[in-house]
């Protein structure tokens, strides 16, 4: 085997795995989805030619009492191969990965005078002898992974969450919403600021946090719930609850509506269908004052990884003025992995933003052997876009809102609350931003 496979990471297999409750989603705008030889197959809709980047959700497979690596094992070599066009060929593989929500396992396929095709198997902690898997297919440029790796985590879950990968009939509510592109809904749910949700009929805004287990990896996330006198609440929260259409979420978004209840100190919710109470480490969250002004840097750090297909590390920031002015700036670079490596080509691009613009800057280096032999291609390039007018602009905070009037002429609305009594720390279209710890 080759000796360059073995290098897949056990860390980055056990964040692939313990996504497997990851929350019923809809796609990225620009995914899609079609039936592959009885599974679901999740593609973007504008690969470059000669490239791929999708990920098959077969039904769950037959495992009985094998273990883990075994069952993965058996699985890969009788129909890892499925719908892809690989005739005559073998998946060449490294040691499967374990971890407590199941197995990950990195293989390679060289087909006779075509590209080599870099496979991820995922399978997770098999069921009553049957186990869930599915199998991430990468072959083309490092591009790729700058260009879809953004949306992977929420494609993941997509396909995790859809049981099977088996579209639901069309007849379904949520397969109605889940067929609409994401911005559709979301546009759909935003009401003009003052005619979404009355005050009358709020019980609070609950801020969230807790660390768990994506795609990703080990995560801090935040979750805005707003709960309602009636007993429901909405998870996921990124408008003004003035700004929100309730109603037009419940029907599009069924799962992102919950049950809520005191116990004591405690706030707990309950999913649809469910008769258990979860517990959150949760308190209710401060709304801003009118007119109220910021002064200070706050950031939001993301970072990724997708184990053998490389990982990015983001970081945004807003800087705010007492004189009512803001700008926008940050940084966000992607890294080919040993996937890509095995293929015999590594890239990672660059690109910051600032009110001086935005600058891209990538490197490429292709055609070695995969096994440290010298690339035969190699090469770099530089662009600049004078789009600084779109980072400055002017702010203006009013309760649960913060407007964003951008210099380019744009304006966004977006939710507001401080979720620390010291105001060090805010959440804004629900994403968590922090001034720097001292």
């Amino acid at each position: 085997m080759n000796p360059r496979i073995r290098t897949a990471t056990a860390a980055a297999a056990c964040g692939l795995l313990l996504c497997a409750a990851a929350a019923a989603q809809t796609l990225p705008e620009r995914w899609r989805t079609r039936p592959l030889e009885g599974g679901t197959l999740y593609e973007p809709t504008d690969l470059p030619a000669g490239s791929r980047f999708d990920l098959w959700a077969p039904a769950p497979a037959l495992v009985g009492e094998a273990d883990g690596a075994q069952a993965l094992g058996a699985i890969v070599r009788q129909d890892g191969l499925r719908g892809l066009d690989a005739s005559g060929a073998a998946p060449d593989c490294a040691a499967a990965e374990e971890s407590p929500g199941g197995v990950t396992q990195d293989c390679r396929v060289a087909r006779s005078g075509k590209p080599v095709l870099s496979l991820k198997f995922i399978m997770l902690a098999p069921r009553e002898g049957r186990a869930r898997w599915l199998r991430i297919t990468a072959m083309g440029n490092p591009g790729l992974l700058e260009k879809y790796g953004s949306d992977f985590k929420q494609v993941l879950g997509a396909a995790l969450a859809a049981g099977t990968g088996n579209p639901a009939p069309a007849a379904q509510p949520e397969a109605q919403s889940a067929a609409l592109p994401a911005q559709e809904i979301r546009r759909a749910v935003q009401a003009r600021p003052g005619e979404g949700v009355k005050p009358g009929l709020i019980e609070t805004v609950l801020f969230s946090w807790d660390q768990v287990y994506r795609v990703t990896g080990l995560q801090y996330e935040e979750t805005v719930y707003l709960l309602f006198k009636d007993g429901s609440a909405y998870e996921e929260l990124e408008y003004a609850p003035e700004d929100f259409n309730a109603e037009a979420s419940r029907r599009l978004q069924p799962k992102r509506w919950v049950r809520w209840r005191k116990s004591g100190k405690d706030w707990q919710v309950q999913q649809a269908g469910s008769d258990k109470w979860k517990t959150l480490k949760a308190w209710p969250a401060i709304a801003g004052a009118r007119g109220e002004k910021l002064k200070g840097t706050f950031t939001n750090y993301a970072y990724t990884s997708m184990g053998g297909f490389g990982g990015s590390a983001h970081f945004n920031s807003y800087t705010f003025q007492d004189d009512g002015s803001f700008e926008q700036s940050g940084q966000s670079s992607y890294g080919t992995g040993v996937m890509q490596s095995i293929n015999g080509y590594a890239g990672g691009v660059t690109t910051t933003y600032s009110k001086k613009g935005t600058t891209s800057t990538s490197s490429v280096s292709g055609g070695g052997d995969g096994m440290g032999g010298a690339a035969t291609v190699a090469g770099g390039s530089t662009s600049r876009r004078n789009d600084g007018a779109s980072n400055v602009g002017r702010y203006r905070i009013d309760g649960w809102a913060i407007e964003l009037q951008r210099d380019d002429g744009t304006v966004e609305r977006k939710l507001f609350l401080y979720t620390s009594s010291k105001r060090d720390a805010i959440n804004m279209g629900g994403i968590a931003y922090s001034l720097p710890r001292k």
